[in-house]
Parts: C-alpha cells; sequence; structure tokens
C-alpha cells in the first residue's frame, strides 16, 4: 500500500517540517473541494486559505537513490542518458496529467521520474535552495 504523507512550508518561521511529527498539527480533507489542508491546533492557522502562512506538500511515493523521500517542491537533479547528461527541475503536480513530473523551464520530464527513480537526487526544495533552480535552468 502507498504511504499517504504530507509536508509543510511555514512561511513565517521559514521552516519545513513533516506533518504527524509534531502533535500541533493535522492534515483534514475537505471533501466539497477535494483538497486536503494543514491545519496548526496550537494557533488555529492552516492552508486552506490562499493567503495562508503555511503551504502544504505531498510525498510522491518515491525515494531517490539515497533513499530520501521526494516530495512536491523538492528539486531534483537526474542523471539519464536519454537526457544527454543530467537535467535539474522541481517536483510539481500536473492536474492535467493527474501525476506527479520533474519540470524545469525547457521541458517537462515526467517519464524520466518513474523510469529512473535510481537516478534521481533530491538536492533541495524551493523554498530552501530555489536558487538551485536557477543554475538547473
Amino acid at each position: 500500500m502507498r504511504d499517504i504523507k504530507f509536508r509543510v512550508w511555514d512561511k513565517e518561521t521559514k521552516h519545513m517540517h513533516i506533518c504527524g511529527e509534531d502533535v500541533h498539527d493535522t492534515i483534514n480533507f475537505e471533501i466539497e473541494t477535494n483538497r486536503a489542508y494543514y491545519y496548526n491546533l496550537q494557533n488555529g492557522c492552516g492552508s486552506l486559505r490562499e493567503d495562508s502562512d503555511y503551504v502544504l506538500m505531498q510525498y510522491t511515493g518515491l525515494k531517490d537513490k539515497n533513499g530520501k523521500e521526494i516530495y512536491e517542491g523538492d528539486i531534483i537533479k537526474i542523471c539519464a542518458e536519454g537526457l544527454g547528461g543530467e537535467a535539474i527541475g522541481k517536483i510539481v503536480y500536473d492536474e492535467y496529467d493527474l501525476a506527479f513530473v520533474l519540470k524545469n523551464e525547457v521541458e517537462e520530464l515526467s517519464e524520466c521520474l518513474w523510469y529512473a527513480e535510481q537516478q534521481l537526487e533530491v538536492i533541495g526544495n524551493i523554498y530552501d535552495n530555489p536558487e538551485l533552480l536557477k543554475e538547473g535552468e
């Protein structure tokens, strides 16, 4: 069975954590909109509003070549012969394909994400290391 996990980026404290590691947070599901959202039991705030201080990101179900879990918003380096070397991109959820994909400014590398799992490496995330995307583009 696939693990359903989330992590959350706190814009105010500039801190990322896995949901459920702290007794003060919870994940709720809104049936009407078919969305998951983060809720901080300590301060009563959550990720449901567009102007929220929290950004919720889902676990893709994949791990990189070092065994690190891959989440939405991670910056990935992939080394694959079909790419002519290596590429850097970020993990996003594609609403059209209904799948997590690896995207950079040049191309979408969705097929590579699933077929080259052993060649993927998490090198950062879009909040802690946005400069890595600039280098990879």
